[in-house]
């Protein structure tokens, strides 16, 4: 492709051409990219290297806790260390430019600067290392500047970025891609993400630039298949108050907290596990309710036992009555099976086991394809998605395929849309809670293929899939679970606006609660909708003397804890 046909972009950096991991990677995906070029890198000529001394001269004594522990720890940091890309960028353009400083923060560029940048017609610039710029730079590339901001604009503006959300006790932290304009941590949004608030600061803050270093090109891919993608982006209308560093009373308010929260985190763990159940509504899920948990009375499996859970249904209806697969749990092997009952008259059969494996089975998706039934459960620790087919249905089945080599899927979700199958996905090594991923196939035995923008969405509240997309009313409604309380608490239900080969996008339609007045009224995370039943799970805290299974489990589970704990020190990791 022509230079002329490509997206060009410019950087801010400074002289060395040196950054951290996280920018290093975004930039690296964009210049690798056949469609996407670097034509100018816009030099801030007044920046100069952090050498001990200038960082002794920048402490200050209201903040002098801060400072101190943020340097300590991040120096554990991977994603932060500074890594050159001057062999990768030595073939281009570059202009040196010193800013005009007004008021306290705000920087402004020189004309003749500003003049030259507009001569590159950039597509658009990212801001690194400048300080606040405002004024006619903001204008010099036709998309504009594009600059990250890791908090959610609307209760964070400034930073530390994660830090205040720790302080403040809030479950989710945000972050943001913005176009950049006159007022600060308030421009057009490009992408956002929200992810659970880890009470590790430095996992906290890392986790926000590990994935916003994403988004420079997945917008860049948006921009080439969709031409009307900026048009559709309004401002920000955030008013949050701005946040600075804190100062040492509220440095050590902070320790003090997490250090409570993390007690009070190991002395759940020690003593109270999740049971979970499966349960069956004598109706079809009415998408048309506003409140989607009223009145609903809903007929629970007898579970065997307190050494075992069950969760995860899926089901086929047929007129001999509802046949449902799902994972069974047992405390003790520490290991999913799927099993099966059917439901009739209001009735389960005793569950049976019908699959097995060396490695860990959960979420069983079972479809009618080609006049065969197939199941493709979650087998993360195999690192494949893995297709079988009934040879004797519903209790026999075998390994026909692998679908997707080297991922570890996790809660795999079929869609057939448009002349194609779908699947929704979560990578268990790479934010399985937070990234949905899709693929894509023209049939089942051909091969899948990732969508260019994966993960297409990342918001802990919303993305990873939670049962069948739900057809009503000519719409396509996607079931996703929600973190946002508690570890898989709720359900979104999402409603897909656009789904082809180079987009994706989806909005919030409803919320699914967990069931009160239920015997697992503490959270629930699935939901599957047939022509006139709907299946869920829900979820008990129970203590773990319940059943020497459960002491068992958790006894181990600690261990492992443990371990990871003692064995390394922290740095940065994709899950």
């Amino acid at each position: 492709m022509s230079t002329k046909n490509k997206i060009k972009f410019g950087i801010m950096c400074n002289k060395d051409l040196s950054f951290p991991r996280w920018q290093y990677d975004a930039i690296l995906s964009l210049i690798k990219n056949e469609n996407i070029c670097c034509e100018l890198l816009i030099i801030n000529s007044e920046i100069s290297s952090q050498n001990f001394i200038s960082r002794i001269k920048q402490l200050k004594i209201s903040t002098i806790f801060w400072q101190l522990y943020s340097y300590y720890v991040g120096r554990k940091s991977e994603i932060t260390k500074r890594l050159s890309l001057i062999e990768e960028l030595s073939d281009v353009e570059k202009i040196n430019c010193t800013v005009n400083r007004k008021g306290k923060y705000s920087e402004y560029f020189k004309q003749d600067d500003i003049d030259s940048i507009k001569k590159k017609k950039l597509d658009f610039i990212l801001r690194f290392e400048f300080g606040i710029i405002k004024g006619d730079i903001l204008n010099s590339a036709n998309y504009g500047v594009w600059s990250f901001h890791h908090g959610d604009e609307n209760e964070y503006r400034g930073g530390p970025p994660g830090f205040w959300e720790i302080y403040d006790g809030k479950k989710i932290t945000g972050s943001i891609l913005q176009k950049l304009n006159e007022k600060l941590d308030a421009g057009v949004v490009l992408k956002r993400c929200f992810l659970e608030t880890k009470l590790n600061y430095i996992e906290n803050r890392d986790q926000i630039f590990h994935e916003s270093s994403k988004w420079p090109l997945q917008i860049c891919l948006e921009l080439k298949n969709n031409e009307d993608f900026f048009p559709k982006i309004k401002e920000s209308s955030t008013k949050s108050n701005i946040k600075t560093a804190p100062n040492n009373r509220q440095f050590l308010y902070f320790i003090f907290k997490k250090t409570l929260l993390n007690l009070a985190r190991m002395l759940k763990m020690l003593f109270y596990v999740d049971q979970w159940n499966i349960g069956v509504i004598e109706k079809k899920l009415d998408l048309s309710k506003s409140n989607l948990n009223n009145n609903l009375d809903i007929k629970w499996l007898p579970l065997k036992s307190n050494k075992v859970f069950y969760a995860d249904p899926c089901s086929l209806e047929f007129k001999e009555g509802l046949d449902i697969f799902f994972e069974e749990y047992p405390y003790f092997n520490r290991k999913g099976v799927i099993s099966y009952s059917k439901f009739l008259d209001g009735k389960f059969t005793k569950p049976e086991i019908v699959l097995e494996e060396e490695f860990h089975l959960s979420y069983p998706y079972v479809f009618e394809y080609s006049d065969a039934i197939y199941m493709i459960p979650e087998a993360h620790e195999a690192g494949k998605v893995l297709l079988y087919k009934a040879t004797k249905y519903p209790t026999e089945w075998k390994l026909v395929k692998v679908l997707i080599e080297d991922y570890a899927g996790i809660d795999n979700t079929m869609l057939e849309y448009g002349n194609k199958l779908w699947m929704f996905s979560s990578d268990k090594n790479d934010g399985s809670s937070h990234n949905l991923n899709l693929f894509y196939a023209d049939d089942l035995y051909s091969d899948w293929m990732p969508h260019p923008s994966n993960p297409i969405k990342t918001d802990i509240r919303s993305a990873r899939s939670a049962g069948r997309p739900i057809i009503f009313n000519d719409k396509i409604y996607r079931p996703s679970m929600n973190y946002e309380k508690k570890n898989e608490g709720s359900l979104t239900i999402n409603v897909i606006d656009k789904i082809d080969t180079n987009s994706y996008r989806e909005s919030f339609h409803s919320s699914i609660l967990p069931f009160e007045s239920s015997l697992f009224s503490d959270k629930t995370h699935h939901i599957f909708s047939t022509d006139n039943f709907t299946l869920i799970d829900g979820c008990r805290e129970i203590h773990i003397f319940s059943s020497k299974e459960i002491i068992f489990h958790q006894i181990l589970q600690i261990i492992n804890k443990l371990k990871r704990f003692l064995g390394v020190k922290y740095k940065w990791k994709k899950n």
